[in-house]
Order: C-alpha cells, then structure tokens, then sequence
C-alpha cells in the first residue's frame, strides 16, 4: 500500500488565501489541521477579547466625560466641554470610527466607521 500525500493549501483568518501548498501523510494531516485549528480559534477568541476591551474602554471614558459636563465647576464650563468633546473623539476611536464630524452651536455629529 503506497504513502498517499495529502495537499493543503494553506491561508490565513484574516483574509489572505492559497499562501502556500504543503503536502502531508495521512497522520501528518491529522496533525497539522488540528493544531491550525486551535491556531484559528485562538486567533478568533483574542480578536473578539480586543473587542470587548475596546468596548469597555469607549464606555469609561464616555461616563468620564458625562460626569466631568455634571460636575464641572462654575467658571470652567468652556474648558470642560473641550475635555469632554476630546474624550468623546478617543472613545470613538477606540471603538473603530475613522472619521468624525461636528457642528456647534447645539451639536450635529456625524461618524464614519472605516474598516479595511
């Protein structure tokens, strides 16, 4: 009975296919495709782990800004609403937008989430 080499061609989680073929034994198949598949969900849980983190982060630094319009003492109004429209801008890059517009006098926003 012959040694009958198995041919994988191997790409990436993150879009990038047919990088490479590799020829394989059957047990040598077994192998390979059951540590790429840890590799691919350990990729999958750690990109969704950055997710939530940049979720959570957005979130604080968003109730930061709340409270520093709530609690700004009087006289510092104008530099408050700076440091909070400065923390809205960091909690929206943390979730992915791109691009953000405003308008002042009584606000008009407009976000662009760019993905690649």
């Amino acid at each position: 009975m012959k040694n009958r080499k198995k041919k994988i061609e191997l790409g990436t989680p993150w879009g990038e296919t047919n990088l490479m073929s590799v020829c394989f034994s059957p047990r040598e198949t077994e192998v390979f495709l059951t540590k790429r598949t840890r590799l691919h969900e350990l990729y999958i849980k750690e990109q969704e782990k950055t997710k939530r983190i940049s979720l959570i982060l957005a979130v604080l630094l968003i109730l930061i800004a709340v409270a520093l319009l709530i609690f700004a003492p009087k006289g510092k109004e104008t530099l408050s609403y700076i440091v909070c429209g400065i923390l809205f801008i960091f909690a929206a890059g943390t979730v992915g937008y791109g691009r953000i517009k405003g308008k002042i006098p009584f606000a008009e926003f407009e976000a662009d989430n760019i993905k690649k």
